[in-house]
């Protein structure tokens, strides 16, 4: 990462000075210093803002190095703390749903978020047994397993759309996955 040039004006000399800094390593820490640490509250709800208990929050530097974490309450509600002022990024998770991330800015104030999550898709049914199951859009993979002894596979927590899923070599069928829904696609394999 290239920080640009700087220029400082020296007074007993005639010309500018031009330094150019090249950060190599981890991006500094985003808390300011000489502050206390902060409980940030973040509420996790789904698409029709009723709260998820039981949600996964993780607060996490910019980087993406892990600061804090817990888990939503009856109402939807976790509590981390923030290590002082500046800028965290808060991702939270629940299951049947995709995760949520948000940036938070803690400061002087009362700091808090509030992470609406969609909720996520799933494929199940079966295909011969042993079989690998890919469901791929645009040519490329998202997600992958392989059937059970009794042919049964699950594909969750993938994100809406229109997919092409396949057992083996087989042919493939194309599945329109809804938020929220479980469609059924038995597959033949070979």
């Amino acid at each position: 990462m290239h920080a640009g040039p700087t220029t400082a004006a020296r007074p007993d000399r005639a010309e500018d000075v031009s330094l150019s800094v090249l950060r190599t390593g981890p991006v500094p820490s985003a808390v300011v210093p000489d502050t206390a640490p902060q409980d940030i509250e973040v509420r996790v709800v789904d698409a029709t803002d009723a709260p998820l208990p039981g949600a996964e929050v993780a607060l996490r530097d910019r980087s993406g190095g892990p600061i804090g974490s817990a888990t939503t309450d009856a109402d939807g509600t976790a509590h981390v703390t923030a290590p002082g002022a500046g800028a965290f990024v808060v991702v939270a998770r629940a299951d049947g749903h995709l995760p949520g991330v948000a940036t938070c800015t803690v400061g002087d104030d009362d700091a808090g978020t509030t992470l609406r999550l969609a909720a996520a898709a799933a494929v199940h049914g079966s295909a011969p047994a042993g079989a690998g199951v890919v469901l791929s859009q645009d040519g490329e993979p998202v997600a992958s397993t392989t059937a059970a002894a009794d042919g049964t596979y699950r594909l969750a927590d993938l994100d809406p759309g229109r997919y092409l899923l396949a057992a083996g070599d087989g042919p493939g069928v194309e599945v329109d996955l809804v938020p929220g829904g479980d469609e059924r696609r038995d597959l033949a394999g070979s």
